[in-house]
């Protein structure tokens, strides 16, 4: 009797430790309720806690000289909320800036994992003439969303709002409603507004998204350069097109470089044929 008490107690211990990890909210701010000062605080502290977790960033704090690193985790960083005690997300984006930081991405995500941004403003992120990535730099495998993110005002020498990179796997970047891709350069190679390279693919899908002024004045594609990665382009836009207004010494909206996926490095198409779609600029000094 004895022994199969033990053999019991043995097998509940087993079954606790295959339960899946609770996932957790790490909030960042000041003020009631937060538990961080800084966001790389709550990144930390978010991929010492196995599972998906989530880092809310009170969007009424100010949040300067920024140089978040995220690791190997599936992780979503929103900045929806005001303040760490609110319990329903408001309008604004947390405004996550670069300036007076070192030169460096504003977000740096290396590793696998499903990583997602949530109203977030990136800017002022500022790389060397040889950086890549001013605003993200993604270096890793897996998935990042971007979901009512602002990219704007950020440096590199290649891809001056997000440069991604596949290492170890497939690198996959999505861009959800509400994402724009504006005013970033790349000042030394291509992608003013995104660099893809290698096993990278970009999706842009949703409506109200836009990849526009943005500028490679020594490198090529403005918007968007694809070198050995796939994108696939079908949003209707927001207003005046996806891919709008962007400069570059070659391919001021596009640019296409590589043999791995020579067949299709870019798909594009529209779903509404009443909206304007796209303007891909091409060879603008």
């Amino acid at each position: 009797m004895k022994s199969n008490r033990i053999k019991l107690a043995l097998a509940g211990v087993a079954a606790l430790a295959a339960l899946p990890a609770h996932a957790a909210n790490f909030l960042v701010g000041t003020g009631a309720g937060c538990q961080f000062a800084t966001i790389q605080a709550g990144v930390d502290a978010a991929a010492a806690n196995p599972g998906a977790d989530t880092v809310r960033i009170a969007n009424a704090g100010t949040y300067v000289a920024q140089a978040v690193t995220i690791g190997a985790q599936d992780l979503t960083i929103d900045g929806a909320f005001a303040a760490c005690a609110d319990t329903t997300p408001g309008s604004g984006n947390a405004i996550i800036s670069g300036l007076g930081g070192a030169a460096a991405p504003v977000f740096t995500i290396t590793g696998a994992g499903t990583r997602t941004l949530s109203h977030i403003s990136a800017t002022r992120g500022d790389q060397t003439a040889t950086g890549e990535g001013g605003g993200i730099r993604f270096e890793g495998s897996g998935d990042l969303f971007l979901s009512a993110v602002i990219l704007s005002n950020n440096l590199a020498g290649f891809g001056g709002g997000i440069s991604v990179k596949g290492v170890g796997g497939e690198a996959r970047l999505t861009l959800l409603s509400d994402t724009l891709v504006i005013f970033n350069e790349a000042i030394t190679g291509g992608g003013g507004g995104i660099r893809l390279d290698g096993q990278a693919v970009l999706y842009v899908e949703q409506p109200r998204v836009q990849i526009a002024n943005n500028s490679a004045i020594n490198g090529a594609g403005g918007g968007l350069l694809v070198v050995n990665g796939i994108a696939v382009v079908s949003s209707e836009g927001f207003g005046n097109g996806i891919i709008a207004d962007n400069t570059a010494r070659d391919g001021g909206g596009v640019a296409l470089f590589g043999t791995n996926n020579a067949a299709r490095p870019l798909l594009m198409y529209t779903t509404n044929a009443t909206s304007q779609f796209a303007y891909a600029e091409i060879g603008l000094a």
